[in-house]
């Protein structure tokens, strides 16, 4: 095994130059009126990058509808973006898209946005519009407004997502009236965004709460059964405007960004303008609630100075000082000074103190001039000067015809003064740096861009005129390097010599060295100079290697070859957090194969790599499905052992995956054959439900002086016996189950006694909060059908039955007890009720009602204290893929009918309790019957 050692020396070019150019500089222009450059944000589909204009004005090729479209431009094109596009599979979507009268005038493209670099892009309509059923009770025209998803490739995929994402949507809508005091305009889309955490992706609704205004979170992919819910301010659901501590007219949600260490890091914080909240404007940090998990909490507030100052206009997140913790700049754009005329818009930045304290931070003030609107785009451009600090450009497009400055970073924060201002340079253009983006090279030359949008229908996009020198090597052989010298602005910078060459290195321990020589040409508006050419020459640009060739074979045999003996063994864990500590759990085991649960926590491979007794593992990896490279060592000692996790995203695991499989590859260049190992997993997917019951009413009164009436001379039911229902209420923990299983409660219902004689007469079912289906057989509810059937009494027949089945001052538990206790196996006919559970949303509750046969219980069961009937019941998914099933755990409840009783005037007394009870995927019914 060689090893060469090289020591490179090499001097880089120190020119403070980072601005931006300013006179080669990338115009698009789009139709007169259409509000061109309303919004812009950089994209990369790998290569080339694109810039996404929105046109909030515009309307698509011979259509009349001003619905608004998304431009995409590169190189000398620009082009129309479907927000549908015509594929096979939506090509009814779009036409409907194109033609509906609810998107004339939505205003397609108020913002546009990428998630990064072979990701996915959002564009949002915050005018769009839906029209009500009933005018003469709502709001006629429902601003909600919508947004489309897009893939890297500008196309609805195959991901399992909805890509046409509504806030106020029909759960919204219905629940509540049609009003602006709810929903009716919510005007979803101005501010949006993709999460920091990468999964998911954030909406503003102004305009709902009577523009109190919301923010959501929901996840990209959100249609697999594991997704989480979305969440909301005020809570999806409750709709409790009191969980918002703003007041009505704030705008929240008007901006949005994001971060992973604003507060706590690697935990997302949100943080969403209010421009007119307090009075000056507020900014609210916002994160997954704990307790409720469709709610998003207001965890912090920060006001505005200054009155009207629409503070929070627009945010951005950025680490200015380079300490790993998310920094934040606020726009307020309206900002002025009462003595000082010459101020019109404002910039804070607030430098984060570990993620504490944020209410005594005083951020640093930035300051534009008079009625410039400066902070309405305020835009992280990131590190555009190379330093190692992010960096901001700032809008002020009524300052003149528009400018846009741009401050950057450092140690201490940020510098109060800019680094550069641009200004679009036409007299035809106004309103430049209406809007920004930044923070993507797209000119490949390893710096960041910027992207300035005005609402002349005109975007400009500024290349970075940085110059500096990058050293490439590459070997050859072991003893032979080439090098070669680049650029990144090849046409401001000439070599005097050749860039490329050769070094060898003749033996060693020796130093070897060339240098080159380059001449740098230096235009004014670069280095602030005087407007002429200058050229500097740069001598003795050096590049020197340091050699040392060594052969190692000490952890081979005495042949010299390497005999190594590399294993793994793998598991499947959980990954748990407590205490702020990561850990790791085994999955449990099914037949030897380790099972899957899609959930909240995440999923991670143990793999433990070993060299039990074998010679040095040289060059030694792990191959991971082909594309993951994780180097073990080099070399991988005799007897060493090594344990790593590797985390899976389980966010593309759908209904269909059935187990998961991961190949691993352990490589040396060693002596050694090693087969490749496939890691299999089985994928289960479990339906969350709890169970509880209860009996009513809970006291019946039977007589026994009355006369006994045989069947045939019973002519309705309330003959038979007192009535009483059984009340099965099924919460579900997760998602809807309409999409993918059928859940049905099965009960063994003790239908007679050993004799044949009649129990319990069922006579109907009924059911809340869930499809209404008949329980089945149907010919078990009343099925002597000579009796008039169930009704439901009315409200003061049950209040008085209430009061006459009152026991106040009976006595019970009598000193001498006797009693026995009957079920199914113990020689009761009993009959199974199935009721389904149709498209079982939240919670259901399914009711069986039933007569207690006086006659059976006078004639049989006179001579015992009590009498205890157990009822067994079950849940079961019917019609579900194998890989779905109830999540074994107590989700299981009992109903106790102790019903004792009584001989006083002949009378029996029946008293029902109910107590919980926790059984695997069972629900049993005590009825207990007491007799003197």
């Amino acid at each position: 095994m060689v090893y060469l050692w090289s020591v490179l020396h090499f001097q880089t070019l120190n020119v403070a130059a980072f601005n931006l150019d300013t006179k080669n500089v990338l115009q698009r222009n789009g139709d007169p009126g259409s509000l061109f450059g309303f919004s812009v944000a950089f994209h990369q589909q790998y290569f080339p990058p694109r810039l996404l204009v929105g046109a909030p004005r515009s309307k698509h090729q011979n259509q009349v509808n001003v619905t608004g479209v998304v431009y995409h431009a590169f190189s000398a094109q620009c082009n129309c973006i479907n927000i549908v596009p015509l594929s096979e599979f939506s090509l009814f979507i779009f036409l409907v898209f194109l033609n509906s009268k609810d998107i004339n005038d939505q205003w397609m493209g108020v913002r546009v946005t990428s998630q990064g670099p072979g990701q996915n892009v959002m564009t949002c309509a915050h005018r769009y519009q839906q029209w009500c059923p009933n005018p003469s009770k709502d709001v006629c025209h429902l601003l909600t407004g919508q947004c489309y998803l897009l893939g890297n490739d500008l196309k609805v995929g195959n991901e399992d997502r909805l890509w046409r994402r509504v806030v106020c949507d029909k759960k919204h809508l219905t629940t509540h009236q049609k009003h602006h005091d709810w929903f009716a305009y919510c005007q979803q889309g101005h501010g949006a965004s993709f999460a920091k955490d990468n999964k998911s992706v954030l909406f503003g609704a102004p305009g709902a709460y009577h523009w109190k205004g919301i923010v959501r979170m929901e996840l990209l992919d959100n249609l697999g059964i594991a997704s989480e819910n979305p969440r909301e301010t005020g809570d999806i659901g409750r709709f409790n405007t009191e969980l918002i501590p703003l007041h009505r007219d704030s705008y929240l949600g008007f901006s949005i960004d994001s971060g992973m260490a604003l507060i706590r890091k690697g935990e997302l914080t949100i943080v969403s303008g209010a421009p007119r909240g307090g009075f000056s404007g507020q900014v609210t940090f916002l994160r997954a609630d704990p307790a409720a998990k469709r709610n998003l909490l207001v965890e912090l507030v920060l006001s505005g100075p200054g009155l009207a100052s629409s503070f929070g206009y627009d945010v951005t997140v950025v680490d200015f000082n380079g300490d790993g913790w998310d920094d934040l700049a606020v726009g307020a754009p309206q900002f002025c000074v009462k003595d000082d005329v010459e101020v019109g818009g404002a910039v804070y930045v607030y430098i984060n103190n570990k993620g504490k304290n944020w209410k005594d931070v005083v951020p640093t003030q930035l300051l534009g001039n008079k009625d410039s609107m400066f902070g309405i785009a305020v835009e992280n451009i990131g590190d555009i000067n190379q330093d190692g600090y992010g960096d901001i450009a700032v809008g002020a497009p009524y300052s003149s015809s528009g400018r846009v400055y741009i401050y950057c970073g450092s140690s201490d924060g940020i510098h109060k003064n800019e680094a550069q201002v641009l200004s679009s340079g036409s007299q035809n253009i106004h309103l430049f740096g209406y809007s920004l983006s930044g923070n993507l090279d797209i000119d490949d030359n390893q710096y960041p861009d910027l992207a300035v949008g005005s609402l002349s229908n005109s975007v400009f996009v500024y290349s970075n005129g940085v110059v500096s020198v990058a050293l490439i090597i590459s070997y050859v052989s072991h003893v032979v390097l080439n090098y070669t010298f680049k650029a990144d602005a090849k046409s401001r910078v000439n070599f005097c010599g050749s860039p490329q060459g050769k070094l060898e290195l003749p033996g060693q321990r020796t130093n070897v060295c060339t240098d080159t020589k380059l001449q740098l040409q230096v235009l004014s508006h670069w280095l602030f100079f005087p407007f002429h050419k200058r050229h500097f020459d740069i001598n003795n640009f050096l590049i020197c290697c340091f050699s040392q060739i060594i052969l190692i074979n000490r952890g081979c045999g005495s042949d010299n070859i390497c005999q190594s003996n590399l294993e793994l063994q793998y598991k499947f864990c959980s990954r748990q957090t407590q205490n702020e500590q990561i850990g790791f759990k085994s999955l449990a085991r099914e037949d030897g194969v380790a099972v899957i649960i899609p959930s909240e926590e995440g999923i991670a491979l143990e793999i433990t790599v070993t060299n039990r007794n074998g010679d040095d593992a040289h060059q030694s990896h792990l191959i991971i499905k082909k594309s993951i490279d994780c180097e073990l060592g080099n070399p991988f000692q005799r007897d060493a052992e090594v344990t790593f996790y590797v985390i899976l995203n389980t966010s593309n695991i759908s209904l269909s995956t059935t187990d998961v499989k991961v190949t691993l590859q352990l490589e040396t260049t060693s002596n050694q054959t090693i087969q490749q190992v496939e890691a299999v997993a089985k994928v289960f997917f479990e339906l969350v439900l709890q169970v509880t019951s209860v009996a009513k009413p809970s006291q019946v009164l039977v007589s026994l002086g009355e006369r006994l009436i045989g069947e045939s001379a019973i002519k309705s039911v309330d003959e038979i016996g007192p009535s009483v229902q059984y009340k099965f209420r099924i919460k579900n923990m997760g998602r809807p189950l309409k999409s993918f299983a059928n859940v049905s409660l099965n009960i063994l219902w003790p239908k007679e006694n050993s004799v044949g004689k009649w129990l319990l007469y069922l006579t109907q079912n009924t059911s809340k909060d869930v499809q209404s289906v008949s329980c089945s057989p149907v010919n078990e509810f009343n099925p002597l059908k000579h009796i008039n059937g169930w009704h439901e009494p009315s409200r003061k027949r049950r209040e008085a039955e209430h009061e006459a089945l009152s026991t106040n001052g009976f006595p019970f538990f009598p000193t001498k007890r006797k009693f026995k206790t009957l079920n199914c196996s113990d020689g009761l006919k009993c009959v199974e009720i199935r009721c389904p559970l149709l498209d079982l949303d939240s919670t259901a509750a399914i009711i069986l009602h039933a007569q207690l046969w006086n006659t059976t219980f006078t004639e049989d069961y006179s001579d015992l204290n009590y009498l205890v009937i157990v009822v067994n019941a079950t849940l079961s998914l019917t019609s579900s893929p194998d890989n779905i099933r109830l999540k074994p755990e107590k989700h299981g409840t009992q109903v106790k009918q102790n019903d004792f009783a009584e001989l006083l005037e002949k009378t029996f007394v029946f008293r029902h309790f109910t107590c919980p009870l926790g059984l695997e995927n069972d629900l049993i019914i005590l009825s207990s019957f007491t007799f003197m």
